[in-house]
């Protein structure tokens, strides 16, 4: 088994250009995601994957800066790069990481790696609690090379960029109840009971809040209670 963390970031957002490369708490935001995924445990290595745009140089660059691995592919075709980023690192089991997604709970996240490293035959690992939902805020996930292999599959099936588009997110989401879907029960760190806040981010207004979040904190959260307590606490000032 070789497992990594996978961290998929580009610089040509059209909603935001270069936002992955943009300040938050001090740094680039991709290179805080780095900095967190250093703390994971029994992990074989990190690899940020990104496309061979001109633009994406800076991203190579933080990768190397950072002392990770890198892969350069296709811009447009996100499941050949995928699956080439695999091949490229020989990994057999990843959690994902989106270069847009820095505020995911690190312990959430250290629990989908421990689950595929104790059940490695699964397909998908979710962070869910008992009642079937997703952990609210939290975007990491655990895939397998078989998931992934079906994803590029449904995607080279599909004729059009609406039918691929949905095609991918079909192979990426396994039905409640099918046994290559491996929930991890994380509802003593989110509650169903709690609701969820919008973290990722997405527009220049959006970083600017988090970097409030992060100044009133006074460091880069780890933990999404720790954003929760932000929010509530600059609310009540």
């Amino acid at each position: 088994m070789t497992l990594y963390v996978v961290i998929t970031a580009r610089c040509s957002s059209a909603r935001f250009p270069n936002k992955v490369t943009t300040n938050l708490g001090g740094r680039p935001m991709v290179e805080q995601i780095i900095i967190k995924a250093k703390k994971f445990k029994n992990i074989d290595g990190i690899v940020l994957s990104t496309s061979t745009l001109g633009a994406d140089d800076a991203l190579r660059r933080i990768a190397e800066a950072n002392d990770i691995g890198w892969y350069r592919g296709s811009n447009d075709e996100l499941a050949d790069r995928h699956i080439e980023t695999w091949n490229m690192f020989g990994i057999t089991h990843a959690l994902t990481l989106s270069g847009d997604s820095p505020f995911f709970d690190l312990e959430i996240a250290q629990r989908l790696i421990n689950a595929m490293r104790e059940k490695p035959q699964h397909w998908v690992y979710g962070a869910y609690t008992p009642y079937g939902c997703p952990v609210s805020g939290h975007s990491s996930t655990g895939l397998s090379r078989k998931c992934i292999e079906a994803q590029v599959k449904a995607y080279k099936s599909c004729s059009n960029r609406d039918e691929i588009q949905e095609c991918y997110a079909q192979a990426h989401v396994i039905p409640e109840g099918d046994p290559r879907m491996y929930y991890v029960d994380c509802s003593d760190i989110m509650p169903p009971t709690k609701t969820a806040m919008k973290i990722d981010i997405d527009y220049p207004l959006e970083m600017a809040v988090m970097n409030k979040v992060i100044d009133h904190l006074g460091y880069f959260p780890e933990k999404y209670e720790d954003i929760e307590k932000a929010f509530l606490e600059i609310k009540r000032l």
